[in-house]
């Protein structure tokens, strides 16, 4: 089990609080799972582009009967970002004749063309308490969305390896995870890499890679980096040699 200190850090960050990659310009009320609507701006929009935006437009302004109508139209063409904002809308209430079925089925779609976003979202939803906490299939999409780079993926996978959440616990490949997350410059994880290099545990102690890890949370304002580096430093400090003894 991590030490209390390190499940500080995690429940500060916890992966189903994390925001998906690509949202929606409008501020969403939470869920079971943290949908956001995917946007595109591209620098040539084709067809599909400005009918994807148009139905952005329809769901930003409240006509969401006009919104999904457009979505499913793109859906039916084979439009990942249409396939993952239905499931939004369905995860969210806000489809005709919504349910969490229709909802899973579209981030499936989305997922397998590839949108990174809806593998994410996919591994939140099967660990959600709506679904039972299905870690073993949350980890498995957390794990195809963080394969496929997403940092938040990345961060969920560590986060269950350490944790022993849908599979047996695994320093080594929370080390991993997290090295990869704080490599991308995810504050939490180049704080929980720096405390699992100063205790060694699923990589070899080494309080250097320990000391550059709490830096780099440090400079993205982490809150207990600081006292980290000041315990490091007071650790490293050369103690003074003992007094030489009077004789006569």
């Amino acid at each position: 089990m991590p030490p209390a200190s390190l499940l500080t850090n995690l429940l500060r960050r916890p992966a189903a609080a994390a925001a998906l990659t690509l949202c929606s310009l409008t501020a969403l009320p939470a869920q079971a799972v943290s949908t956001c609507l995917a946007t595109s701006a591209p620098d040539s929009p084709t067809a599909h582009d400005r009918a994807f935006a148009a139905a952005l437009v329809d769901y930003v302004q409240g006509r969401w009967p006009q919104a999904q109508q457009k979505f499913e139209a793109l859906a039916r063409k084979g439009h990942a970002a249409a396939h993952y904002n239905l499931a939004v809308m369905h995860a969210r209430a806000e489809a005709r004749a919504a349910s969490a079925k229709a909802a899973q089925q579209g981030f499936e779609r989305a997922a397998a063309c590839g949108f990174v976003t809806a593998m994410f979202a996919l591994g939140e939803w099967f660990d959600s308490p709506q679904r039972g906490g299905q870690r073993q299939r949350a980890l498995q999409w957390y794990l195809k969305a963080a394969e496929a780079g997403s940092v938040d993926g990345q961060m969920a996978a560590a986060t269950a390896y350490l944790m022993g959440r849908g599979t047996a616990a695994d320093s080594t490949q929370a080390a991993h995870w997290y090295r990869k997350a704080a490599t991308a410059g995810d504050v939490g994880g180049q704080y929980i890499l720096a405390s699992l290099y100063e205790r060694g545990d699923g990589v070899s102690q080494d309080l250097r890679l320990a000391r550059y890890w709490y830096e780099q949370a440090a400079r993205q304002g982490d809150e207990a980096a600081p006292a980290k580096l000041a315990e490091l430093a007071a650790q490293e400090a050369p103690t003074a040699p003992p007094s030489p003894s009077g004789g006569s």
